[in-house]
């Protein structure tokens, strides 16, 4: 009898590490498994923010906005803008990009150019883009630290296109540099043509 629950035991031990074995395998199995359905919705979810962070309709009705407001009264202003609309059609936003702040700085040139302080600030000094924008924070507090910030990172994208052959941006700094072109335009319009939209 000993002999005999020895084989029993023996038996019920050769089992149970087969199971474990098994088991352990199974486990492995799970865990790869597993891992693919996290990359797989990890994938699946990044490709929802991709959708969501593309460039949709609103972004064309805002455009589309800016361009039936300037028609009128600033055409040049308007016909960039649909230069850029048109560059972001064939997928060019950081050219897109490049004209949208090329607005900008040129109404901060209209707002500035006949201002004594302005031109006392630039002490014989060229007229540039970074000088309009740090009179306007600095000297004029028209555009706040953040904005002025936001203003230098999309000028650097305007010199880096301008420099660099076929530049190709990450969508997320793209789509930054896009709404904070929109809203510069917006901003710097809002206080330099104030005067002639009241009028």
């Amino acid at each position: 009898m000993k002999s005999e629950s020895k084989i029993v035991i023996g038996v019920g031990i050769i089992a149970s590490l087969c199971v474990m074995v098994y088991l352990y395998f199974e486990n492995q199995k799970l865990k790869k498994e597993n891992t693919k359905i996290n990359d797989n919705n990890l994938k699946l979810m990044l490709s929802k923010i991709d959708d969501k962070i593309s460039f949709d309709e609103r972004v064309f009705m805002q455009l589309t906005s800016m361009i039936e407001n300037f028609r009128n009264t600033k055409p040049k202003i308007a016909n960039e803008i649909a230069q850029a609309m048109n560059l972001l059609r064939i997928g060019q936003i950081e050219n897109a990009i490049e004209d949208l702040v090329k607005i900008m700085e040129n109404i901060l040139k209209d707002y500035y150019k006949f201002n004594t302080s302005f031109l006392k600030f630039l002490d014989k000094k060229n007229p540039t883009f970074d000088k309009h924008l740090e009179f306007c924070y600095k000297k004029d507090n028209k555009i706040s630290e953040i904005e002025y910030n936001f203003y230098k990172a999309i000028k650097a994208v305007r010199n880096a296109e301008d420099h660099e052959l076929d530049l190709q941006l990450p969508t997320l700094l793209n789509v930054s540099g896009l709404l904070c072109a929109i809203e510069g335009i917006i901003k710097l319009s809002t206080f330099t043509y104030q005067q002639e939209n009241t009028s």
